[in-house]
């Protein structure tokens, strides 16, 4: 599966939708079947400026300049962040939920390029569950997409790491771990290196 199909899976029926760095609109352009409105939104009005040339003849599609949720007046039903770092949509995340006084919950999907760990982790310590955790592979790069809505969960160590399905038979968690394993032991073998080695062993056992 490669990512914006893994995205685009998981999005379904809902009044207001939120693309937050829509970048060209094509998760936005999806979601015309799904959402009675959809709000794309970035940072810039010259990034924003894609989606408008894809988006801006559909009447129910509306444009908003802005850093994360900070000009997005609508509480949405559905939002997706995808494309940006970990911390990236940590900090967004943690400035709508401020905005919104904690109360606010969307269901979110999220595809961190890096630190999937750190989402994980701060979703699940602010009244998130996670429903989906998907891995996605394009031109050889993998890619977790995760989708969560409002609810209560304690995710181990290796959950947050490797998923919280990481125990499902799943080939492209395979591969991705498989690859890690391979690049780690080509390092040098410190402490650290280590202790990761034998965690993604650990993982790895559940995919046989």
């Amino acid at each position: 599966m490669k990512r914006l199909e893994a995205i685009f899976s998981l999005i379904n029926p809902c009044v207001v939708f939120v693309d937050i760095g829509c970048d060209h609109g094509l998760i936005a352009e999806y979601a015309l079947g799904y959402a009675k409105k959809i709000i794309a939104s970035d940072i810039s009005e010259k990034c924003l400026s894609k989606a408008r040339k894809l988006l801006s003849v559909h009447q129910n599609v509306y444009f908003v300049v802005s850093d994360g949720f900070k000009n997005i007046k609508d509480s949405a039903d559905l939002a997706v962040i995808a494309g940006m770092g970990g911390h990236t949509i940590v900090d967004i995340l943690a400035d709508y939920f401020i905005a919104f006084n904690n109360s606010a919950k969307t269901q979110l999907i999220v595809q961190p390029q890096s630190e999937a760990c750190l989402v994980r982790k701060f979703l699940s310590e602010n009244g998130y569950l996670i429903t989906d955790d998907l891995i996605a592979c394009d031109s050889g790069k993998f890619y977790e997409v995760i989708k969560a809505k409002s609810g209560q969960e304690k995710l181990s160590e290796m959950q947050l790491k490797y998923g919280k399905f990481y125990k499902q038979k799943c080939n492209l968690l395979k591969q991705k771990l498989q690859l890690h394993l391979s690049r780690l032991k080509s390092y040098k073998q410190t402490s650290e290196n280590q202790q990761l080695c034998i965690q993604i062993e650990r993982a790895l056992q559940w995919q046989k």
